[in-house]
């Protein structure tokens, strides 16, 4: 017999259909996948969203040029991102996925933040590793798409 939270976590967390994230990419229905997907753009999307409109309002208020590249390519990911979630391009998949290299190079280049401990770094890296390992996932998932069957059948 399980607990009565459980039905809650079944419904709402593990569900195959909503949250398909242990169903391997050749297994899912159209349906799983752009949830999935949908879920993707979601969180990458307010990142990048907040990114840039920060950085849409420094250039704004200061008329400073410095912040321009990430105002364009912000912009370009938002594109990326909105293809990704409409057609299930495996190109804006591959575009999506430079933001964890890219966070990456900024950070060896620029190296972390002076009051980063060594723990922090090790979570912030691991974090972008992972997230770089889960675009892997999505390319696949967005590959075999087209093949995918419709959930009514």
């Amino acid at each position: 017999m399980s607990s009565w939270w459980f039905q809650f976590v079944r419904k709402y967390v593990w569900n195959d259909e909503r949250t398909p994230y242990h169903v391997s990419p050749g297994q899912m229905r159209k349906t799983q996948a752009h949830n999935e997907v949908f879920f993707y753009v979601v969180f990458e999307g307010t990142l990048v969203g907040l990114v840039t409109l920060g950085a849409l309002i420094q250039v704004y208020t200061t008329h400073e040029t410095e912040y321009l590249p990430v105002l364009g390519y912000g912009c370009f990911l938002l594109v990326a991102l909105y293809f990704l979630v409409s057609r299930k391009s495996p190109w804006a998949v591959l575009y999506s996925a430079s933001l964890p290299v890219l966070v990456f190079g900024v950070f060896f280049l620029y190296d972390f933040h002076p009051n980063n401990m060594y723990l922090d770094k090790l979570l912030l890296s691991g974090f972008l590793v992972c997230w770089l390992i889960y675009t892997t996932r999505l390319f696949k998932i967005c590959r075999k798409y087209p093949d995918m069957e419709d959930a009514s059948k």
